[in-house]
């Protein structure tokens, strides 16, 4: 019996990421790319199961390492087999006879003679498949965090914050593979246009309700497509495009993305600006000289010559960083892509999920706290500011603001509520109290974001 292709290229994936503390996306992008004749469905099939076995590393390895007699002498290989295999028996309804045949089959590609005890191991595992996770997911918070794949903490933070269901639902949306979006650069590709290339090649494009942004049905079918090269289409979760729309960029006004990355919301703004009728001034700013390099590289392919991209660090003042490059030091619209912990966005990067430190929530609120402060001196006057994350703590949104809000640095300022027909019928729910946006993840839906919009006097 031939092993699966979609669990061989699962099985590298974690054992690229183990070996060389590899990004998850960057791993199997990479493993992949040297699988040339993968097909589409085990495309589909390996990042499930890599994605959900990363994910949930840390249960899986209390799982397995129970089971092993010296697991620090243990082959990493051999364990990487039985970390992915017991994330199915766990996480997937595939029978239990049909993991262990297959766990075998994978384990025998390292060494014939790992066959008999993966066979034994993987047997007692899923003889505890009933039992698992060791207590009531509704009452215990350890059971209920080992239920869904999550670390202790993380599952008590969202119980806390969302309270026992809520925090159950965004865990198995963290344990599905994401959505794909993606955003038209329009005038560069016409958004029909657009459809009709994904259409044929099986994609399944379904039109959202912003303007540009197309939600992907086959994700599989995306590998190698030649307008995401050219970056005529930007990947980017809707709730990050919807960050780019609330900022409402007109022509001729002077956009600045403070924490721009790789630049994807600089040049969406820069693109919505041109379809409202002209090009506006836009400008991003990163600490990073290669994510600037990467953005003025994408403009220049773009031919947006509207475009500055300025390396500098934005918990300082701005206004000579922008005045040394001959920019105007005041902006009508600034958004800040604030730096965050990323919890709305696990299922994108699940090897966060069992990296991050805890302590490191309260060190990132403190930080946008300045960049916010930073931000706030180059909004002009009744410009807009507009503070975006993608994750869901209250100590790195709404507390962030309020403090902002009552010190000296945001005086002037004003909390601008979203108005519901502001937002997309589908995202209206989300809309808190005081007029903010916080979504969290939802299956077959969007990531979790926070976005607010600040107005200057």
């Amino acid at each position: 019996m031939a092993v699966s292709e979609a669990r061989q290229v699962a099985r590298e994936v974690l054992t690229r990421i183990r070996e060389r503390q590899a990004f998850a996306h960057e791993a199997f992008d990479r493993v992949v790319a040297h699988h040339r004749t993968i097909s589409d469905r085990d495309i589909a099939l390996a990042t499930r199961l890599a994605y959900g076995a990363i994910g949930c590393y840390g249960t899986l390895e209390e799982v397995v390492d129970r089971r092993l007699r010296n697991p620090r002498r243990t082959d990493p290989l051999l364990r990487d087999c039985l970390l992915l295999s017991t994330y199915e028996v766990f996480f997937t309804d595939t029978p239990i006879y049909a993991i262990v045949s297959e766990g075998v089959q994978l384990a025998k590609t390292l060494k014939t003679r790992y066959a008999a005890p993966t066979n034994a191991i993987l047997r007692r595992i899923g003889s505890e498949h009933e039992l698992f996770p060791w207590g009531d997911p509704k009452t215990d918070p350890e059971a209920h965090a080992r239920f869904r794949g999550h670390p202790l903490w993380l599952a008590v933070l969202l119980r806390d914050q969302f309270g026992p269901e809520q925090a159950d639902l965004i865990m198995q949306a963290n344990n599905e593979v994401a959505p794909l979006y993606l955003a038209v650069m329009e005038p560069r590709l016409d958004s029909t246009e657009a459809l009709s290339i994904l259409a044929r090649i099986g994609a399944d494009p379904r039109e959202l309700e912003l303007p540009g942004a197309i939600r992907i049905g086959q994700p599989a079918k995306m590998h190698g497509l030649p307008g995401l090269n050219t970056r005529r289409l930007l990947v980017m979760d809707y709730c990050a495009q919807l960050a780019v729309h609330l900022a409402n960029v007109q022509p001729g006004q002077h956009f600045i993305e403070i924490g721009a990355g790789r630049g994807s919301k600089t040049l969406l703004a820069a693109t919505r600006a041109r379809m409202q009728g002209g090009p506006a001034y836009v400008t991003a700013i990163d600490c990073y000289d290669f994510k600037t390099e990467i953005t003025a590289r994408d403009a220049e392919n773009l031919n947006y010559t509207e475009v500055s991209a300025l390396t500098a660090d934005a918990t300082r003042p701005l206004v000579p960083v922008l005045e040394a490059a001959g920019l105007p030091g005041r902006a009508d619209v600034v958004l800040l892509d604030a730096p965050c912990s990323g919890l709305g966005t696990l299922r994108r990067h699940p090897d966060r999920r069992w990296r991050m430190d805890p302590a490191d929530i309260a060190t990132l609120a403190q930080q946008n706290g300045e960049l916010l402060e930073q931000a706030a001196q180059v909004v002009g006057p009744r410009g807009t500011l507009i503070y975006s994350t993608c994750t869901m703590t209250a100590e790195e949104n709404s507390a962030v603001l309020e403090r902002f809000l009552h010190a000296e640095a945001g005086r002037g300022f004003s909390l601008a509520p979203f108005a519901a027909r502001e937002l997309p019928r589908d995202l209206r729910s989300f809309r808190d109290k005081k007029g903010c946006f916080q979504s969290y993840p939802q299956p077959e839906g969007p990531d979790g974001h926070f976005i607010a919009r600040l107005t200057r006097c």
